[in-house]
């Protein structure tokens, strides 16, 4: 896409933003999702050595297909803590063998939700806890929503915008005796003067696409923030896509659409509110 495109569009939420039009630009685009969820009494990726005793709401992988006169990408999002490299390949892998697209294009991101299946294996023991067969249907059901969604491509135009919301914070403090601290809630409960030193840098950038058909209908909505998805609570063992599953569930329903939600380069930033019940 072309630098410099033209500004327009209007922020309906108040927040400050900057807004790029590209719908002088030719694209198709096409969206499809896959249901992840695994079976309760499988092991959590983000709690240690916990087995999940529920399912609180469902994982999927969304997947965005995209293609102008020049170039063909896919964009995945999954909801998941984390994937190896080993399932990319994978991936591509299966879309070879099915002629889809351009399989090194193919970029795969994890939400990082605490309360999904061990995906990785950077250490023994998240590789010991890890479904491979579960890790088989993860790499089909990537590949099937990305043949899907590019078979379900459409014109489309393309808005972006950028707006700020200051709801993380980085969870490092450090003491006036520059000893550093990772700020958890056990700590924060027996220790609550601790919590003025937090310090560190959180970006409060809040990233939006919107993508509209030719008749003006909103097609997908994807939006992008920097936050670790704890508002579950890191202690409550059920299934959860997080607040990233919050979001995409409210976008759809606001805008009667699709919507696929990007984490952005959370590190140490957490949700403000992360110590409250994740129905608040």
């Amino acid at each position: 896409m072309k630098k410099n495109s033209p500004i327009a569009a209007q922020n309906d939420c108040g927040a400050s933003a900057t807004h790029h039009d590209f719908s002088n630009f030719k694209l198709t685009c096409g969206f499809a999702k896959r249901d992840i969820t695994p079976a309760a009494g499988i092991f959590l990726a983000g709690n240690g050595e916990y087995q999940s005793i529920g399912i609180n709401d469902p994982l999927y992988t969304h997947a965005v297909v995209c293609m102008d006169n020049h170039e063909w990408v896919a964009l995945v999002s999954t909801d998941l803590i984390g994937i190896e490299y080993e399932t990319v390949l994978d991936v591509r892998k299966i879309l070879k063998a099915n002629g889809c697209g351009k399989p090194e294009n193919v970029f795969i991101s994890c939400t990082h939700t605490h309360n999904g299946p061990h995906t990785r294996f950077s250490n023994d023991l998240f590789l010991s806890h890890r479904d491979e067969k579960y890790m088989e249907r993860l790499g089909r059901s990537i590949a099937e929503a990305i043949m899907e969604a590019d078979r379900s491509r459409v014109p489309v135009k393309m808005k972006y915008a950028r707006g700020y919301a200051f709801e993380n914070f980085n969870r490092r403090i450090v003491m006036p005796d520059n000893q550093s601290y990772f700020y958890t809630p056990s700590l924060i409960k027996n220790h609550p003067e601790i919590a003025r030193h937090v310090h560190g840098i959180a970006d409060p950038e809040l990233d939006a696409i919107q993508l509209s058909k030719e008749d003006g209908s909103i097609f997908l909505t994807l939006s992008h923030y920097a936050a670790h998805p704890l508002t579950l609570g890191m202690y409550k063992n059920v299934i959860s896509a997080d607040f990233p599953g919050m979001v995409v569930k409210h976008l759809a329903s606001h805008y009667k659409s699709e919507a696929v939600f990007f984490r952005g380069h959370a590190a140490t930033c957490t949700p403000r509110d992360y110590l409250r019940d994740f129905s608040e």
